[in-house]
């Protein structure tokens, strides 16, 4: 009877340290979780940061062109980019005055 009053003793302990660790494992979850969210809003700059400089190359490409030769067609092309930049710059103000 002792015997089996120390197994159960022992099945106890396993059983609390197994609770323990999946407690740990838990909590070790949720801060890998946070970590990932914290991750994803970083990414979200940092692609938002690379469109933003993107524009800014294009832009940039265009007013070099512009530069150029004033008849030519890569002046009409130039001017059909800017016009399509200028559309969309309008639609983002109208949304965000929405």
């Amino acid at each position: 009877m002792e015997k089996v009053n120390q197994s159960f003793v022992r099945i106890d302990q396993l059983l609390e340290k197994v609770v323990q660790k999946q407690r740990d494992v838990k909590e070790s979850n949720n801060l890998l979780e946070q970590k990932i969210e914290r991750q994803k809003g970083l990414l979200k700059e940092k692609d938002d940061e690379i469109d933003s400089l993107k524009n800014k190359i294009k832009i940039l490409s265009m007013a070099k062109n512009l530069g150029g030769s004033e008849g030519s067609e890569n002046s009409r092309e130039l001017k059909l980019k800017i016009n399509e930049i200028l559309r969309e710059v309008d639609k983002c103000i109208g949304m965000l005055n929405q």
